[in-house]
């Protein structure tokens, strides 16, 4: 009897696994929106509808077939109108996941700006994963029957039994684990489509093993179906940053257009450099100079120059080690022509936008050559002599350090704004109320898109437009936008004796914001009670009534329609 309902319970067990997820396709909320936000990535990298894949991946141990994480793919040739996937990097991924731990169910792509569908590629993709990775999915894990036999002190198990154990030890033994057996069924394999817009198209392959192949005939692939999306909450589900997300595309991707470099600012040659020569050789002529009446800023600064052949001019500036004695001035007379050269290759390295100073693309580096710069004219033009405060010196040390605090808060406002503001997208569980998000997303955006926009207008910009807004993904290029023009207007605020008071309290509501989500204080209020309510929302703009039309553009209508007729 007992060999009896064992046969039966397999075959019943059979019978349910043919039916197992056939119809419907089981994913966590971190995989999906982790997929989704791959996709929104990626095609914000490109500047345009790129596609580009990976891997629906679940524990080896699970003992369902729910998809619990997404695999991005290595080294992906991928293109605006599709993404190739070969053999051997399905086996080479696979490798790679297995190792730790997960099983592939399927792949994922996506179809960038387009509609989600399966195209003869995609067809063909998907019938190469499904032969790639039948190991993966032939065998599904399911609870087998354990139980002890006090009576004959025998422990009974689904394919066998021992005899002769000890029935108190073996209870501890066998206390809160689960034994598990391997069920056989066709290997199967998903598909996933999506888009940048959240849409989404499922398919699933599977085929059923020749057991006389090479006699008969290839395996027979099966008719695929069209599963249902069911998404699943699990507590301890996988999370995700939008850097992470961008750092293992740029790793992996290959593309051929990439809006978004690495790099966001530009170092165009713009035909000055003979300026740089003028420049320094006038500079270490009066730095000499200054030397000689006993200027002991500047010896120091002239020493350090001549050791560092003009790398380190910025170091130098802003102070040199006390530690250091100056050089005789006829050792710098004499390697005067050895400093110019080094501060020329200095400058030339950096060209700086001189003229160009409130450009868009500078970053904190092109700011501190252009502080140089200024300074060095400024000592040029002046007079320093001994015993006498220098003022060029005493005004570029206040205006490094201000810059220096200005960069160092835009960072952290930028950096917390950027989080706070992706909430949106990371936080799919809504673990925590974010009310204003989208708002915060508004502000990063007026500062990315506009040149000249100061965050002060960037911020009442946002307050003033309608709440009804998608939500945005900030890459590390736009954070680096994002960052210059808060320390460009943190900057001319703190350069500048006549700051208005609504500036002043834009600066505080950006380190006052910063301090919050650092300590993971509620931010909502803050951005309500300092933004939102200093400038009121406007309202939505509707369809013009007959009589706020201007009498001018009336009779103009009516003289156009005479005239037609």
């Amino acid at each position: 009897m007992d060999e009896l309902e064992s046969r039966l319970w397999q075959v019943i067990d059979g019978k349910q696994d043919k039916m197992h997820d056939v119809h419907q396709l089981q994913i966590t909320k971190g995989a999906y929106h982790k997929m989704m936000t791959y996709a929104k990535v990626v095609g914000k990298m490109a500047g345009t509808g790129m596609e580009c894949y990976g891997y629906l991946i679940a524990p080896k141990d699970s003992l369902d077939d729910v998809i619990t994480d997404v695999f991005f793919a290595y080294d992906q040739d991928a293109r605006s109108a599709y993404a190739e996937v070969n053999p051997e990097g399905v086996l080479a991924s696979g490798k790679e996941i297995e190792a730790t731990g997960y099983r592939i169910l399927g792949w994922w792509h996506s179809h960038g700006t387009m509609s989600t569908f399966h195209s003869g590629t995609d067809e063909g993709n998907h019938l190469t994963i499904l032969k790639g990775i039948p190991s993966h999915t032939k065998y599904r894990n399911a609870e087998s029957r354990c139980y002890i036999d006090e009576e004959n002190k025998r422990l009974v198990l689904e394919t066998a039994e021992i005899d002769g154990i000890d029935v108190e030890k073996m209870k501890e033994a066998i206390k809160g684990t689960t034994a598990i057996k391997k069920v056989e069924r066709d290997p199967f394999a998903y598909s996933i489509v999506v888009n940048i817009y959240g849409d989404h198209f499922i398919r699933r392959k599977s085929m059923t093993f020749n057991e006389l192949k090479g006699k008969i005939g290839e395996d027979v692939v099966n008719q695929s179906t069209e599963p249902k999306l069911e998404l699943v909450d699990r507590e301890n589900d996988i999370t995700f940053t939008i850097s992470d997300i961008e750092n293992d595309a740029q790793e992996k991707i290959r593309m051929t257009h990439y809006a978004h470099t690495t790099k966001c600012t530009e170092t165009p040659g713009w035909g000055f450099k003979g300026t740089y020569w003028n420049l320094c050789k006038r500079f270490v002529s009066k730095a000499v100079e200054y030397a000689e009446t006993g200027g002991s800023d500047f010896a120091l600064m002239a020493e350090f120059m001549t050791r560092s052949d003009g790398q380190k001019l910025e170091a130098l500036i802003n102070g040199a080690p006390k530690d250091m004695t100056p050089v005789p001035v006829a050792e710098l007379k004499k390697n005067k022509k050895e400093i110019i050269d080094g501060m020329k290759k200095y400058f030339e390295r950096k060209n700086p936008k001189i003229k160009e100073s409130r450009n868009k693309n500078m970053d904190y580096a092109d700011f501190c050559t252009i502080l140089e710069l200024q300074f060095i004219a400024d000592f040029v033009q002046a007079n320093c002599r001994k015993n006498e405060v220098c003022m060029p010196i005493q005004h570029h040390k206040e205006r490094a350090k201000n810059l220096a605090d200005s960069h160092a808060l835009a960072v952290d406002a930028t950096k917390a704004l950027a989080k706070y503001a992706m909430e949106e997208v990371t936080d799919y569980s809504k673990r925590k109320e974010f009310r204003h998000c989208k708002r915060a997303a508004g502000i990063l955006e007026n500062l990315c898109k506009d040149t000249y926009v100061t965050f002060r207008t960037a911020a009442k910009n946002e307050a003033e437009r309608p709440k009804d807004s998608p939500e945005r993904i900030f890459l590390w290029a736009d954070r680096l936008k994002a960052v210059n023009q808060i320390t460009r207007y943190i900057f001319g605020r703190m350069d500048n004796d006549k700051t208005e008071d609504a500036d002043k309290d834009m600066i505080d509501f950006l380190q006052d914001f910063a301090d919050r989500y650092a300590k993971g204080e509620d931010c909502d209020g803050i951005i309500e009670e300092r933004i939102l309510k200093r400038w009121p929302e406007l309202p939505k703009k509707s369809v013009t009534a007959v009589q706020d039309i201007p009498k001018r553009v009336i009779e103009k209508k009516k003289w156009w329609k005479a005239w037609q007729n």
